[in-house]
């Protein structure tokens, strides 16, 4: 007898964008945070430091910072949670909204269900956004994510940036981006408390 969840069809799904990732922090602003004396030749090693702390950021707080273009893509809609089960299976629960992945949203452009543009709405100011439609398969979802500019960005995330690409750059090569983010005191400035268990 299978239960609930053998019973549930997991939904995949991927989000992508091909727009590159840009730091809201120059390298110039960095060297000045950083008490360097600023030299272009420099970019390189500042924004390389500046970029993985970006994008550790936007990784692991679902937020994007300046925008983006992104495809969503689902295998179908609505989706579904992960069932319960127990002493008799429990079908999966069926959400009438998709999830867009990344905050915050600025605009939908476009929805194609099974390839074919659809009616839609949204709802940009809960956290995660979501977007509402038809019941479909194959959902492609159109959206841009981030802030208009770097000062629309605010100043804990900024800090926090700085605070990492700042240890990053004082390690070099002695630690990785996961310490990076803890020592540096930047997750804390963002609010990012997950456990790292180790064995």
């Amino acid at each position: 007898m299978s239960n609930g969840n053998q019973r549930a069809t997991p939904n995949a799904q991927s989000n992508t964008t091909n727009d590159p990732l840009v730091s809201p922090v120059t390298a110039e602003q960095f060297a000045d945070y950083l008490s360097l004396d600023y030299s272009p030749s420099d970019d390189v090693l500042l924004n390389s430091h500046l970029l993985t702390a970006c994008g550790w950021y936007i990784a692991h707080m679902n937020n994007e910072l300046l925008q983006r273009d992104y495809s969503l893509k689902l295998d179908r809609y609505p989706t579904q949670s992960d069932s319960f089960n127990g002493i008799s299976p429990i079908a999966a629960n069926i959400k009438p909204w998709a999830i867009l992945p990344l905050y915050p949203v600025t605009a939908v452009a476009s929805v194609l269900v099974d390839n074919v543009v659809a009616e839609f709405e949204t709802d940009l100011d809960s956290k995660p956004p979501r977007v509402f439609m038809s019941t479909g398969i194959k959902i492609d979802i159109t959206y841009t994510a981030g802030y208009p500019t770097a000062s629309d960005i605010p100043a804990n995330i900024i800090l926090g940036i700085n605070m990492m690409a700042g240890y990053l750059y004082e390690h070099r090569g002695s630690c990785d981006i996961g310490h990076a983010a803890k020592e540096s005191g930047a997750a804390s400035v963002w609010g990012y408390n997950a456990m790292i268990l180790s064995l």
